[in-house]
């Protein structure tokens, strides 16, 4: 008791999550909450695909609290080693947002398009994303001494650092923010050019990015942005069910090989680029891959994987992504800056650290809650604007963005107004 109550906040938090999980146990309250997290799903709705968004937002928060926090939760790393490794999240992430922006694209024929394109992500970013600036704000995150560096806050206000990855930022997470933001700038233009040629424009440019690579985290992700196409690609092409298991099932097998660390880094060690300080691995995007392209012809398997607490843990995960790191710093105050060298917090911890199970069962439901909250009264709302300034336009009648619901940088409910189905023919593509 003396260790939950040495993080108020973080324990009642974690208690307000667990609350709303057991709510899903009754079916007044489940149909609640499935109205206010959920929308019905169409049959443009890629079943599965909330839930990897959700593992995935869950490695990086268990990642993050372990580092931000060090040492208080050394004891969860010797009992789960793997979480070194969470990092991964991110590339996860990636081939998820190649998968689906590309595949909500496609359908954009028009400059009139593109504007509604380019609406569509705003309102599905940017709303979150400048909550997570007045929060970097309220943590004195652009703090230079006694006053605001102005021109801090004002790249980050604007998201500058988009165009120039090596600037500072506040929000330490926003890295891959500001690259998948570029992705979005960077595929309408090369659909231009390459529409009816996405697949081999995407293997030619996962083999330039290897031959090209470097240990930068940056142009990494741009690796996973291609994997992420070719898996759209694919995962149209008629396959029997259990040919789609097995491509499941391997895919699934390196990406749990991957986790075990750099031993497991088998494409670096054969000369396939360079091994990646941050985890950052071939292999990992390629089991991705792989599982992407199969889910979609596996319904039965996507219908397990829709498991409703594991679709939220998806639905949240962009809010959770933006907001964590504060919720860390508002449990931990004396770390200081989290864009700075972190600071000694041995006198806040109780002796010997917390237990193991306090970052998985405590801290990271914690953050949940929140992003729960943050989800229900700035990103939807932010979504239900952009989707209100596009109604009833031909553009929102005639093409859509359900399937990109599922990814960081979409719109985060899927609806009746959804992206083309995936019997659509190929070579016609975003988010």
């Amino acid at each position: 008791m003396a260790e939950l109550m040495s993080l108020p906040m973080a324990t009642f938090s974690a208690i307000a999550f667990y609350i709303l999980l057991l709510s899903l146990l009754f079916q007044p309250l489940r149909s609640t909450v499935a109205r206010c997290l959920f929308a019905p799903a169409n049959e443009n709705y890629l079943m599965g695909f909330d839930t990897i968004r959700g593992l995935a937002m869950l490695c990086i928060a268990l990642g993050h609290g372990f580092w931000f926090a060090q040492p208080a939760f050394n004891s969860s790393v010797v009992m789960w080693p793997w979480l070194q490794s969470t990092a991964k999240g991110v590339g996860i992430f990636c081939v998820l947002s190649g998968f689906l922006v590309y595949r909500s694209l496609l359908p954009s024929r028009t400059v009139a398009d593109l504007g509604k394109y380019f609406v569509r992500r705003f309102f599905r970013i940017y709303p979150v994303y400048f909550i997570g600036v007045l929060l970097a704000v309220f943590f004195s995150q652009y703090s230079n001494g006694r006053t605001i560096d102005i021109s801090y806050l004002l790249s980050d206000l604007f998201m500058l650092t988009t165009f120039d990855p090596a600037a500072k930022y506040a929000n330490p997470v926003c890295w891959s923010l500001y690259g998948e933001v570029m992705f979005y700038m960077a595929l309408p233009l090369v659909l231009f050019f390459f529409r009816n040629r996405m697949l081999l424009f995407s293997t030619l440019a996962l083999a330039a990015l290897l031959m090209a690579d470097n240990p930068s985290r940056v142009t990494g992700l741009w690796r996973y942005f291609a994997i992420g196409i070719m898996a759209s690609e694919l995962s149209n092409k008629p396959r029997n069910t259990v040919v789609n298991y097995f491509l499941a099932l391997s895919g699934l097998t390196m990406i749990l090989l991957d986790f075990r660390g750099p031993a497991f880094d088998w494409a670096s060690q054969i000369g396939l680029g360079c091994v990646h300080p941050s985890l950052d691995t071939l292999g990992l995007g390629i089991g991705t891959g792989l599982v992407l392209t199969a889910l979609p012809q596996l319904p039965r398997l996507g219908k397990i994987m829709d498991f409703m607490p594991l679709r939220l843990l998806g639905t949240i995960s962009y809010s959770v992504f933006i907001g964590h790191i504060f919720f860390i710093l508002a449990n931990f105050p004396c770390i200081g800056l989290a864009n700075k060298p972190l600071l000694a917090i041995s006198a806040q911890l109780p002796p010997g650290g917390y237990s193991a199970w306090f970052l998985p069962a405590v801290l990271v439901p914690g953050m949940l809650f929140w992003g729960a909250v943050c989800f229900l009264f700035i990103e939807y709302p932010g979504i239900k604007l952009g989707r209100k300034l596009l109604k009833g336009t031909r553009f929102t009648q005639s093409t859509s963005n359900g399937v990109a619901s599922q990814c960081l940088g979409s719109d985060s409910i899927p609806s009746q107004d959804s992206i083309p189905s995936q019997r659509q023919p190929l070579g016609t593509g975003v988010s």
